[in-house]
């Protein structure tokens, strides 16, 4: 069994790690943008998305390797963690216990590994052609702003870096429509996991021969979720004084029981000698508008969802400064230095203001900040570990303020 909470972070430095190359890739369109010889050159721009591919290639490689580790790093542990988490439970009832992941546990979450590495390789790789298609469109747009006299070379450049840095990198996850890579990686990573410790409690329950599992629960879940978290099953079906597992909670399906996006799991139970870790009350406290916002009252789900919102603003901000930074430190044209330096002034402001809204929230609505959703562009130490937002980044953009 995994937690909610446990489920919620186990992501976090896979999301550091593409957050560093969402917003590397990005900054390598902003440099491109103000390298750019001539404007009105459509061999001029070729050339330069030429170049940014092969640099697109060159910022990817080295994000790799480390991503597989940290990748390869969460499902092991997550194997673990669910193994420690069902043994603290058997201990209770004096029960027989698995020390350490059998080969079968194993082999489980190699397979889970190595289909979710397959899935972030596919979701990074198209970051490098969207960065290039970014770039044309940006440069293409800047050319007709300059040629129909709306711009200055300088004003049409300085959007287009702009611009290029809010859009940062997507890609298409589903059939919903793009999505930002961030944001599709920390969706894949958690499914992913999620799955691959529930493959694990079930092969658990099958060495033991538990035929039941109780469901975890958590406030906030989506609606179709609350009408099962929290419960007992049983997993064969045989026994009809409880409703079939997977029929009633959809295990095994994209919208269900550890499905896309889902932080539930699930523990093995024992009629009889294990008892129910959530009392109804405790059900129906999640499901209540109990949180009090500006005179209103908020169900978790949606004070998660304002303060999601306001967390993926910071991140855009931040990344929008680190492109700024990088175009402005990148040309030589003193103009269009000042102007990219002008707009990094106006987006540490707007950044103050979204990091004092989401304070605010959270502080009113007593809510913890997570800060590895405000962190982009984050620093690796020597062991491989994400520590935090680029500090010499940070304190420019603070003395602006």
């Amino acid at each position: 069994m995994l937690s909610p909470d446990y489920l919620d972070r186990c992501a976090d430095e896979t999301l550091g790690m593409s957050d560093e190359l969402s917003t590397s890739l990005a900054a390598a369109v902003g440099i491109s943008l103000v390298s750019l010889e001539n404007l009105n050159s459509e061999k001029a721009i070729s050339k330069a998305a030429a170049q940014l591919q092969e640099e697109s290639l060159r910022r990817y490689g080295s994000f790799r390797t480390p991503l597989d580790a940290a990748l390869q790093d969460a499902f092991y542990a997550a194997g673990k963690e669910d193994i420690r988490a069902e043994n603290a439970r058997l201990r209770q009832h004096d029960m027989r216990r698995i020390t350490r992941l059998t080969p079968r546990m194993k082999e489980l979450l190699e397979n889970a590994y190595q289909d979710a590495s397959g899935d972030l390789l596919n979701l990074t790789r198209t970051t490098v052609s969207t960065s290039q298609s970014l770039f044309v469109e940006a440069a293409n747009r800047a050319f007709l702003q300059v040629k129909s006299g709306s711009a200055s070379y300088t004003d049409a450049l300085t959007e287009a870096v702009k611009s290029a840095a809010r859009q940062g990198t997507t890609v298409l996850y589903d059939a919903a429509g793009p999505t930002q890579l961030d944001v599709a990686m920390r969706r894949a990573v958690l499914t992913g996991v999620n799955q691959a410790a529930a493959s694990v409690t079930l092969a658990y329950a099958d060495e033991v021969e538990c035929d039941y599992v109780e469901t975890t629960a958590h406030a906030g879940a989506r609606p179709t979720h609350v009408l099962w978290q929290g419960q007992v099953f049983c997993i064969s079906g045989r026994d009809t004084g409880y409703r079939k597992f997977a029929e009633a909670t959809g295990y095994g399906k994209v919208d269900g029981l550890c499905g896309v996006n889902c932080r539930h799991n699930f523990y093995m139970f024992w009629p009889g000698i294990s008892v129910p870790v959530y009392t109804q009350e405790q059900l129906q406290a999640y499901t209540a508008a109990s949180i009090p916002w500006q005179g209103q009252m908020l169900t978790e789900a949606e004070a998660r969802a304002m303060q999601r919102a306001r967390e993926v603003r910071i991140r855009e901000s931040k990344r929008t400064l680190a492109v700024l930074d990088a175009a402005a430190q990148s040309t030589n044209d003193a103009a269009l230095k000042a102007a990219l330096q002008a707009e990094f002034a106006k987006e540490a402001r707007l950044l103050d203001r979204r990091q004092a809204s989401l304070q605010e929230f959270c502080a009113a609505t007593k809510r913890r900040m997570d800060t590895a959703r405000t962190q982009v562009h984050a620093i690796t130490a020597p062991d491989g570990r994400i520590i935090s937002f680029d500090r010499a980044l940070a304190r420019k953009a603070a003395d602006v303020v």
